[in-house]
């Protein structure tokens, strides 16, 4: 469900603006404010709450070696947005963050990794330009962390970041060695 009211592209012009709708599923997403086209602007109150995080996964999923088997997402806060004339673009969050039900596994063994019940972020500010990131509080509840100590000595997660593919044609990756550079010249 949307709302407009006063809709118009004249200069400096203010939408009022409400919308409504279901997100994948049993998530829902409300805003609540206005907008302008000419300079664009926009400031909403801004709700979205228990949307499936499993759709985020596709993002972060290549650059990760974690699967996301469960969570909720919930926000509520101000987002504010302003595009001037002859400047970068301008955003402004001020809210609370929470990700409630999560559950992962780790890739390589598809065993569970990391678990809570809900993490909290309150009083969180987050800003474009210059890019600036405030948490007032951080609160988690029913934590659970598989952590292995791996033949090598190290950590479990110490691998959760996804090594890129090497290109075809680039060099074998090193055998962990130091190589020799004392024959090379240095570069005069």
């Amino acid at each position: 469900q949307i709302s407009l009211d006063g809709l118009s592209n004249a200069k400096g012009s203010r939408t009022n603006a409400q919308l409504r709708t279901a997100v994948n599923k049993a998530g829902t997403l409300s805003t609540n404010g206005w907008f302008t086209i000419d300079p664009f602007a926009i400031e909403v109150a801004l709700d979205l709450a228990q949307v499936d995080s499993a759709a985020f996964e596709p993002y972060f999923s290549p650059y990760l070696n974690i699967s996301l088997v469960s969570g909720n997402l919930s926000t509520k806060g101000k987002l504010s947005i302003t595009k001037p004339a002859n400047g970068p673009l301008k955003g402004q969050f001020d809210g609370d963050v929470i990700i409630a039900d999560l559950a992962t596994t780790d890739k390589p063994t598809g065993q569970d990794l990391l678990k809570w019940g809900s993490l909290v972020l309150g009083q969180v500010g987050i800003a474009l330009d210059p890019i600036e990131v405030r948490i007032g509080e951080i609160a988690l509840a029913n934590f659970y962390s598989r952590l292995i100590i791996t033949p090598e000595g190290q950590l479990n997660l110490q691998g959760l970041i996804a090594k890129p593919d090497r290109p075809s044609g680039a060099p074998a990756p090193s055998t962990g060695s130091t190589p020799d550079i004392s024959k090379e010249p240095a570069p005069a």
